[in-house]
């Protein structure tokens, strides 16, 4: 059988082909599965991730615009999920709460009474000035820049209230970075959903990139609060 390029496949699925979606399925569930499991470690949160992207992949296969890759969306798609499901059993095992209990509890837009045409994004993909690539994801990893080395791009991570570091690599062939820089805005965080004995978490820094040139920015602290002041 010929391959059939996605964005053929994602036309004929919503022309009423069914086959053309269990080829999309069979093309990328391995990729989700995978990306899902290493961001879990478990393999049936992992499966149970895998079969939820598959479901919204049915229900919003015609909301995709063909202006990125099939799997770039689905990638997304599948990191949200993830990270919803990291969320939930974080929070759980913090409050001891049901699931009833944890859809009544605020996200931050709601808190903060965001713009409704705003977007969220857990991961964010730019081109700096400098023409490297910068890959922006707000979960944690345990080393940033070995995630920057592995994809071969600059690399920022937020979620760490621990951890403000930039690291370079330069050879005659690359040059890149990554940081950490603390915890990032999430769409899907519980307001004030850290631990029952304390509500406050210290940021430890900010960072901006000028003219392709990262820079880290210490946020002046008292009693482990921000003054509102930089360093």
């Amino acid at each position: 059988m010929d391959f059939v390029e996605d964005k053929d496949l994602v036309k004929e699925f919503l022309n009423g082909n069914e086959i053309a979606f269990r080829t999309i399925v069979d093309r990328y569930s391995k990729k989700i599965y995978w990306h899902a499991r290493g961001m879990l470690n478990n393999h049936f949160d992992a499966d149970e991730v895998t079969q939820e992207v598959i479901i919204v992949l049915y229900k919003k296969l015609h909301t995709f615009n063909f202006n990125s890759a099939l799997y770039t969306w689905i990638y997304r798609i599948t990191s949200t999920r993830t990270l919803n499901l990291i969320r939930k059993k974080k929070i759980k095992e913090l409050f001891s709460i049901s699931d009833e209990e944890y859809e009544n509890y605020k996200d931050n837009k709601e808190v903060f009474n965001m713009p409704k045409n705003w977007n969220w994004y857990h991961e964010v993909n730019r081109t700096l000035i400098t023409g490297q690539n910068l890959l922006v994801r707000h979960y944690l990893t345990k080393e940033p820049f070995k995630t920057a080395e592995y994809y071969n791009t600059c690399y920022v991570q937020g979620h760490s209230h621990e951890d403000f570091k930039l690291w370079w690599f330069m050879d005659k062939n690359k040059n890149y970075w990554g940081a950490t820089i603390g915890c990032l805005v999430d769409d899907k965080s519980l307001a004030m959903a850290y631990n029952k004995g304390n509500l406050k978490r210290p940021e430890l820094g900010c960072m901006v990139i000028v003219e392709g040139v990262p820079k880290l920015i210490p946020l002046r602290l008292k009693n482990n609060i921000w003054t509102g002041e930089l360093e």
